[in-house]
């Protein structure tokens, strides 16, 4: 997915867009699209990122993508800072965007200052139209210090969450709060797996 330039942040790169359909509304089924834009490189042996600026900073742009496959923008996400604290990054990170009937939920990794610093979940609701995030921090099921990669999927109507992958842990997200539903035992080659996306439908699967 190749986006168009950030006015006035040439130094801010697109990386880890989501896409999804929406449906109803404006979206009419079309194909959209979260651009993530992040101020920080890969230094030549691209083994560490580089910050451009004081610290690491996330702007996260809107877009939709036409039948031929360019991108229209149709603007940035309405974003407040989750932190102040110029030793916490700014901004959401790897916001991944659900389709849940007409709604449009997401999930996102914010930083909060502790001791010592967390990465943590947010979730919450989409306002396509506002361009604004409404979301709730998640405490850690196993009080980590980095969770990233949580996925939502439906079932039976309900929205469920997969939490880890090795073992697999299902739950509900209910207020702030991870509630697990049920877990089991998967290949060992899964405890090194990375990346994860929100459940889609494709034809009845």
């Amino acid at each position: 997915l190749r986006a168009p330039a950030l006015p006035g942040r040439d130094a801010f790169d697109a990386s880890t867009p989501c896409l999804f359909r929406r449906a109803g509304g404006d979206g009419d089924g079309a194909l959209w699209a979260n651009v993530r834009r992040n101020n920080t490189v890969l230094d030549a042996a691209c083994k560490r990122y580089v910050m451009r600026e004081e610290r690491e900073v996330t702007v996260n742009q809107w877009a939709r993508v036409e039948s031929d496959g360019s991108v229209k923008l149709a603007g940035s996400m309405a974003e407040t800072p989750v932190t102040e604290d110029t030793r916490c990054f700014g901004g959401r990170q790897d916001i991944r965007v659900f389709a849940h009937g007409d709604e449009l939920l997401y999930t996102a990794t914010v930083c909060t200052r502790a001791d010592p610093k967390r990465l943590c979940i947010e979730y919450g609701k989409y306002d396509m139209e506002a361009h604004t995030l409404t979301g709730t921090v998640i405490a850690s099921p196993q009080d980590a210090e980095c969770e990233k990669n949580w996925c939502l999927f439906e079932h039976e109507g309900r929205v469920q969450c997969i939490y880890g992958w090795a073992p697999v842990v299902v739950g509900e997200i209910k207020g702030d709060r991870f509630a697990e539903t049920a877990r089991w035992d998967t290949p060992a080659d899964l405890r090194v797996a990375r990346g994860s996306t929100h459940g889609a439908w494709y034809e009845d699967e």
